[in-house]
């Protein structure tokens, strides 16, 4: 199947975006594969229609939910999938929570900067998250002052950000932690500033370096280092192609990392083009985290949502990714969240299953706050009797001609045999209904998984 142009391309929407609907898929395929990458990663010289301005403060203060409804809102109308997915990668790279920081200006502050340099120079990205009003606070770094240095961020800089654990020791934390003093922000301060009298000028040694280091040089050295590109190429590689990537192919694209002194566009694009990337053991074989579920589910089959609705509709989008274990902008640990199999929980099934039964007009598993925050949208959100095309039958037609409409509304899924049976089955029966059937698949293992 996947010797198949829409196949591939599908695949190809799926994990560089959230998916596409059937008309977007439609004129992808009239591109072709290695055009459709092109304007993928090219994505500046694509006109994005989504110009609602940034949030601004609702009387006092910005709330982390108008922040979060904003980026939603994003995620479901631009024209630049990679943007908003490569937002939505370094979001977990270097995950800050808003529960910590309580300044949702910040919170949105690092959002944009994840943005503009998402297919950027990682050693640029670096040194600017290091002066990220949210990444101070939420490290603590605000208090790492000379007479009393604070290591977290100088930690979790090379735990979590570049290195990974056995590749630095306690003396080189303590020691890069004294080049970042005096890097401040305050909790709901005016944004990120240096504060010599608490800065460290003294001599350093790190990484078998000497000098009178400061937080940008303790970035270049840790960079040198042959692990970094290990690190970033393992972490890209799980994001596009597999969960479990062999040292062959992380080895690969670390030189591809050192090559291009850490640009990180002509290595997302060789991901992207790579053989691995279409390799037929690797599609559907990653699950969905529940923001790609969510936005996926609703750029593939929603209608377009009334602007007077969008407030209470991306709210409810925001809570259903809450209760599937996603809370955007607000990841549970530094570590960010695990994702793979992780996802997948009872609970979590069961908000996937109640978002498909909500798209569709039902009210299943939805509190009271959540039936009033869809009032105003057109309900249902999706349209099946347009999702089957009414004018060839719609809900009428033979019930494997609906299962197959419905997979191709779907972002041309892959339905399996059995699951084809199951579903011809429950439309031939009485009081069989293509809604159902609809749900039924946005249950489905497959529909599970990109």
């Amino acid at each position: 199947m996947m010797d198949t142009s829409e196949k591939k391309i599908a695949h190809l929407l799926r994990r560089a975006g959230f998916g596409a609907s059937r008309d977007q898929l439609d004129y992808y395929v009239s591109k072709g594969l290695a055009a459709t990458v092109t304007e993928l990663v090219d994505y500046q010289q694509t006109p994005n229609p989504f110009d609602k301005p940034q949030p601004t403060p609702l009387g006092k203060e910005l709330r982390p939910q108008d922040v979060r409804s904003w980026w939603i809102e994003r995620m479901l109308y631009t024209t630049r999938p990679l943007e908003e997915k490569m937002t939505l990668f370094w979001h977990n790279h270097f995950a800050t929570a808003v529960s910590k920081v309580r300044n949702a200006g910040y919170i949105l502050q690092q959002n944009q900067l994840f943005r503009k340099h998402a297919l950027g120079n990682f050693r640029t990205l670096l040194k600017q998250v290091s002066r990220d009003p949210a990444m101070v606070v939420w490290l603590d770094n605000n208090r790492n002052r000379k007479a009393s240095p604070n290591e977290n961020y100088a930690r979790e800089l090379m735990e979590l950000f570049t290195l990974g654990i056995g590749h630095y020791t306690e003396q080189d934390v303590k020691q890069a932690a004294r080049a970042f003093t005096g890097w401040f922000a305050a909790p709901r301060g005016d944004g990120f500033h240096f504060l010599p009298r608490a800065h460290d000028f003294g001599q350093k040694t790190f990484l078998g370096r000497q000098g009178a280091f400061d937080g940008d040089d303790i970035v270049d050295i840790i960079l040198e280092q042959e692990q970094a590109p290990k690190f970033l190429a393992r972490k890209l590689v799980k994001f596009f192609i597999t969960d479990d990537p062999s040292e062959a192919l992380i080895t690969m694209f670390a030189a591809l990392i050192r090559e291009n002194d850490y640009e990180i566009k002509p290595v997302v694009e060789r991901i992207l083009r790579s053989e691995a990337f279409y390799a037929p053991e690797h599609r559907y074989a990653k699950v969905k985290s529940p923001a790609e579920y969510v936005i996926g589910s609703a750029r593939m089959l929603c209608g377009p949502i009334p602007s007077a609705a969008m407030p209470a509709v991306t709210r409810t989008l925001g809570t259903f990714m809450r209760q599937m274990g996603q809370d955007l902008l607000n990841p549970p640990n530094v570590k960010g969240w695990d994702g793979g199999r992780t996802w997948i929980t009872t609970s979590a099934m069961l908000s996937r299953a109640n978002l498909a039964a909500a798209f569709l007009g039902g009210r299943r598993g939805l509190s009271a706050g959540r039936r009033r925050s869809l009032q105003g949208a057109q309900a249902p959100l999706v349209d099946v009797e347009a999702l089957l095309g009414s004018s060839n039958g719609g809900a009428a037609a033979a019930p494997a001609e609906i299962v197959g409409r419905l997979g191709s509304a779907m972002g041309a899924m892959d339905i399996s045999a059995g699951a084809r049976t199951v579903l011809n089955e429950y439309l031939a029966s009485s009081g069989g209904s293509a809604r159902v059937a609809l749900q039924m698949l946005m249950a489905s293992a497959e529909f599970q998984l990109s």
